[in-house]
């Protein structure tokens, strides 16, 4: 029995481990994408790279699942359309304010929708945020001062951190959204919808609005790999590693791991794309990064530790008032 008990709990650390290489590989590949997603964009318009990374990425998905997916809920659906509408949204600011600020800048700025999501919640649901909320809120309002005003070493704000900062805000709402989702429906059905939408909605508006500014000639063997990463590896891939990574690591241990996209997105900016830091830009993505981790893990790895800590200190007081008592216990049998 005791056996089976220590087998049991070294199978769930090997797979906690798994889980949390899982997740960090996932926000490695998300990393990745701000820099490589910038590059594609010298090229190509913004409509045409996004309608070909999502619509690719449904047709795959579409490929593997299909039977999950044609049997899907009404209610699945409809969410998953409402969820792909907003998610075109946050895709399309993100992607236009890449074209105005660095990529490391991008990464840091958009990371800041886990500190919108409790404000959201208290005005959609009258749900009150907790001083951690709020505490991270500072953090990240101050953060991004320094890296949106006084990242580039003068007094500035553009409309690349405008549009960044906007696209932000409709990340938490699809967080709110796909928090409603039922365990009954299959989420990457859902997923399905939502890469569809984005795909169909940006090639409608390549199409209306972004022919004249396509080249094919800009069409080469590099931006079709660049395509084909941003799509297989960077959507699908880091997606299925986050959903199969999250089933053994709880959830404080997930949104940590989560926060670190912003790290590597700069990290790969800096080393494939040139990225100047000054040190306004470092502060300021030190207090985004901060607010992150606060507003996502409510320092819960903080408690943990001082609770195993003030468990271990019982532990051993315990022990010397029972080694005391055996001491005394002795000494007054001797006497005798």
């Amino acid at each position: 029995m005791i056996k089976n008990t220590i087998s049991n709990e070294n199978n769930n650390k090997k797979l906690n481990i798994l889980g949390q290489i899982l997740i960090v590989a996932a926000t490695l590949l998300w990393g990745t994408s701000f820099i490589i997603l910038k590059n594609t964009l010298d090229d190509l318009p913004v409509t045409f790279v996004l309608g070909v990374r999502f619509m690719l990425s449904a047709l795959v998905l579409l490929a593997v699942r299909f039977k999950k997916i044609f049997k899907m809920s009404k209610r699945a659906l409809k969410t998953g359309l409402i969820a792909g509408v907003i998610l075109t949204s946050a895709y399309l600011l993100q992607t236009y304010g890449l074209k105005g600020v660095s990529a490391g800048e991008n990464a840091f700025l958009t990371s800041t929708y886990t500190v919108m999501v409790p404000f959201l919640c208290w005005i959609f649901f009258k749900k009150k945020p907790d001083v951690y909320s709020i505490s991270a809120a500072v953090l990240c309002v101050v953060g991004t001062g320094f890296v949106a005003l006084f990242g580039s070493g003068s007094l500035s704000f553009g409309a690349g951190q405008i549009l960044t900062l906007a696209c932000a805000v409709f990340y938490a709402l699809q967080i709110i959204v796909l928090a409603s989702v039922s365990k009954e429906d299959d989420p990457l059905s859902i997923l399905f919808i939502e890469l569809l939408v984005v795909g169909v909605v940006c090639f409608l508006g390549f199409i209306s609005f972004e022919t004249g500014s396509f080249r094919p000639s800009a069409i080469t063997g590099t931006v079709v790999l660049k395509l084909l990463y941003l799509s297989i590896f960077c959507t699908l891939g880091a997606q299925g590693l986050q959903l199969i990574g999250q089933r053994f690591v709880n959830p404080s241990q997930a949104s940590l791991l989560l926060s670190l996209e912003s790290v590597f997105g700069l990290l790969f900016s800096a080393i494939l794309g040139g990225e100047n830091l000054t040190v306004y830009s470092v502060i300021g993505f030190a207090l985004i990064f901060v607010s992150v981790v606060v507003s996502e893990t409510k320092l819960d790895f903080l408690k943990k530790k001082k609770r195993l800590a003030e468990s271990g200190d019982r532990e051993k007081k315990k022990k010397e008032e029972d080694n005391n008592g055996k001491a005394e216990s002795s000494a007054g049998d001797k006497s005798l």
